[in-house]
């Protein structure tokens, strides 16, 4: 997947999660892009989407399924680990993010905030 179509995605993404309709479904979200199941099955068996779905402003960096399939095999605890540091505590549209790579800032993400940073 290039890099404008995840952004395209991203943004897709962005802008349903930002909208006035309160509770959205992460998981219901990702199965509309089959490129995107093994992370749709990541977040799910991680246990992540109930702490995505209760957040206001949040970012998803999802991953598609060639890209994710470097940590198949490696423990629950590390998969949620790195699954953790694709959600951004942030509103992040396509202009956002790109002006962030240049600038390279510090992201808060959910991993960061879950206090465990062991890996």
């Amino acid at each position: 997947m290039s890099f404008k179509s995840s952004s395209l995605l991203c943004m897709a993404l962005l802008l349903a999660f930002s909208s006035a309709i309160h509770g959205f479904d992460i998981t219901k979200m990702l199965e509309e892009y089959p490129e995107l199941s093994s992370f749709n099955k990541h977040i799910t068996e991680a246990k992540l989407a109930d702490q995505i779905n209760s957040r206001n402003t949040i970012t998803v960096l999802a991953v598609d399924n060639d890209g994710i399939s470097s940590i198949a095999g490696k423990s629950p605890e590390v998969i949620k680990a790195i699954i953790s540091t694709h959600i951004v505590l942030d509103y992040y549209d396509e202009k956002k993010l790109v002006e962030a790579q240049a600038a390279s800032p510090q992201l808060t993400t959910l991993y960061q905030s879950s206090g465990n940073n062991d890996y």
